[in-house]
């Protein structure tokens, strides 16, 4: 709502009654607003976090890198096509378009439902 179109007498008298609910007292003397917060809230339903029709699982490419023990053979993924129930070990490198991250020898990596990449040491 437009603030133009709520009655300032209103809000002044919403005013009043905080000011001696919080302070215990309120004087009826002229005010202004020099702060003005607001709270927005939308209900839209729920929020998709993957594509509806995931991709073609295809294998994943390999190549070599380097890590602190010396040049390892990596699986290479691509996270927007990596199905949930998948656990991607070490050495891989997981891409997507705005990072790509390294699964160090050692480490796993899985996708949890909530679209989050879990990184987990290997027992």
């Amino acid at each position: 709502m437009p603030l133009d179109a709520i009655d300032a007498a209103a809000i002044y008298d919403a005013f009043l009654a905080a000011h001696a609910r919080v302070y215990g007292h309120s004087t009826n003397v002229p005010a202004k607003i020099v702060n003005l917060r607001t709270v927005h809230q939308a209900f839209a339903g729920t929020v998709a976090t993957r594509a509806t029709k995931a991709p073609a699982p295809r294998p994943p490419s390999t190549r070599t890198i380097r890590v602190g023990s010396g040049p390892v053979r990596a699986t290479i993924w691509q996270r927007g096509a990596m199905p949930l129930d998948v656990t991607v070990p070490g050495p891989a490198i997981i891409e997507q378009a705005d990072t790509t991250t390294l699964v160090e020898p050692g480490w796993t990596a899985r996708l949890t439902k909530g679209d989050a990449l879990l990184l987990e040491r290997s027992a």
